[in-house]
């Protein structure tokens, strides 16, 4: 009697635990999802029930309290193996964002520059005696290149800011024969990779700069400058000096030039504005090009594949104008002298031609 009162409340003790643990296991799923779910049921049903190979120990029932112990720790232990992995796992795959430039630290500051094809991995900030430099060269894979003429004697002040995913790009500068070069690479530009230089140097140093992916702009010099981009933008403004623009995919925008104009473009415009320049070549493929002069040119040739062709003049000045469209009209509303000494070509394959003052 005894022991069926104990194996009763035996039974109803473990009717207790199936009940809390039935709060914490997912639900199962649908009948659907097992075949022959009836046959198996009752092939497990009979090896839990039937009877034991002969000297096999029976192990003993789990204890109640034990197994109400056990789950909450076994939860915390899962958290904690979690949190574990989410901040060791950025650790070990590389940089999840823009770098840690993109994340706010900062560059130092200083008079040497980051060196042979030093890692870029963060802004940085140096300064190079103008002393001896002759030239400067910039060289970019990825990235604007922004470079700004000082008036003052100082030594030229570089910036350059990294944003990349995973390979961090690499910087370098040299001065040898008196020319100052600065290189930006990046290891695989389509890897959301690139650089932004900035360069605050003396006006009257001539300027090269290019890159392959980004703008150009080179503002306030007396000196010869070439920029080029080969999918970009070029900006040059406020130069005294021979003028080379080049861009592949991307536009020229030229403003206050004084000297002689180059520009060239095989998909974009071509600007200009306030140009005070003895002679001008312009040329695009597909694009237009719409340029005034504040002062009568020497020389002027303006050319578009596909696009039309503007040119403004001052109509103080007589000028020789040769202007041709085959698939477009052709308009010259200034003075014209056939001796003049101001010569104008303008021609456009499919696009409109106009001179006008």
């Amino acid at each position: 009697m005894n022991e069926a009162r104990n194996a009763s409340a035996g039974g109803q003790s473990a009717s207790a635990v199936l009940a809390d643990l039935t709060g914490l296991l997912p639900p199962a799923p649908p009948a659907a999802e097992f075949s022959g779910r009836a046959e198996r049921k009752a092939e497990l049903l009979a090896a839990i029930t039937g009877p034991r190979p002969a000297g096999a120990r029976q192990r003993p029932a789990a204890r109640p309290a034990a197994r109400r112990m056990l789950m909450p720790a076994a939860s915390a232990a899962a958290v904690l193996i979690v949190a574990t992995l989410a901040v060791a796992v950025p650790h070990l795959v590389g940089h999840a964002g823009a770098g840690p430039a993109a994340q706010g630290q900062h560059g130092q500051q200083g008079q040497h520059g980051p060196g042979a094809a030093s890692t870029l991995t963060s802004a940085r900030h140096w300064t190079v005696p103008a002393g001896g430099i002759r030239a400067i060269t910039v060289t970019d894979t990825a990235g604007e290149v922004v470079i700004t003429g000082s008036r003052s004697p100082g030594p030229a002040a570089i910036t350059a800011t990294p944003s990349y995913q995973h390979a961090a790009p690499r910087l370098s500068y040299q001065i040898a024969g008196g020319t100052l070069a600065v290189i930006a690479t990046c290891p695989n530009v389509q890897q959301n990779c690139s650089v932004a230089l900035g360069l605050r140097v003396p006006a009257g140093v001539p300027v090269s700069a290019h890159t392959d992916q980004g703008d150009v702009q080179v503002t306030g010099f007396s000196a010869r400058v070439r920029a080029s981009a080969d999918q970009g933008k070029v900006t040059l403004s406020r130069i005294s000096g021979a003028v080379t623009a080049g861009s592949q995919q991307g536009s020229i925008a030229l403003r206050s030039i004084t000297g002689s104009v180059t520009a060239q473009t095989a998909q974009g415009s071509i600007t200009g504005q306030g140009l005070r320049v003895s002679t001008a070549r312009f040329g695009t493929d597909e694009g237009s090009v719409q340029v005034s002069f504040a002062a009568a040119p020497d020389a002027v040739t303006a050319t578009s594949q596909v696009g039309q062709v503007t040119l403004t003049v001052p109509g103080s000045a007589s000028y020789r104008v040769s202007a041709s469209s085959q698939l477009g009209t052709t308009s010259v509303r200034v003075p014209q002298s056939a001796s003049s000494a101001h010569r104008i070509t303008a021609s456009s394959q499919v696009g409109s031609v106009t001179v006008r003052d």
